[in-house]
């Protein structure tokens, strides 16, 4: 396995990370709202910037509140990945 750092961040992360964005739109909290719009104005380059953060462990305090976000789009991303996998791509234990 490649040691995280070195792994660029999937190009599909940017639609995916504002799909999540727009979904929990109106279904949080005013704070958490606050946050949202902040990161819904990031551009491509710093939403991916900010998911390298996460993913290397170097993310700045002011941004560890967008850390769930920046996971969850990860994840939809990584479970996508995972349902495409047959047992030709899986070895045997």
């Amino acid at each position: 396995m490649p040691e995280v750092a070195t792994v660029d961040v999937v190009s599909e992360f940017f639609k995916v990370f504002n799909d999540i964005l727009k979904e929990i739109n109106g279904k949080i909290t005013a704070t958490a709202a606050i946050e949202v719009s902040k990161l819904k104005a990031l551009s491509q380059q710093q939403a991916r910037a900010l998911a390298h953060c996460v993913l290397t462990q170097a993310t700045e305090t002011q941004d560890q509140s967008a850390e769930i976000r920046v996971q969850a789009a990860l994840q939809v991303i990584w479970t996508a990945w995972a349902l495409q996998l047959t047992n030709e791509h899986v070895p045997p234990t």
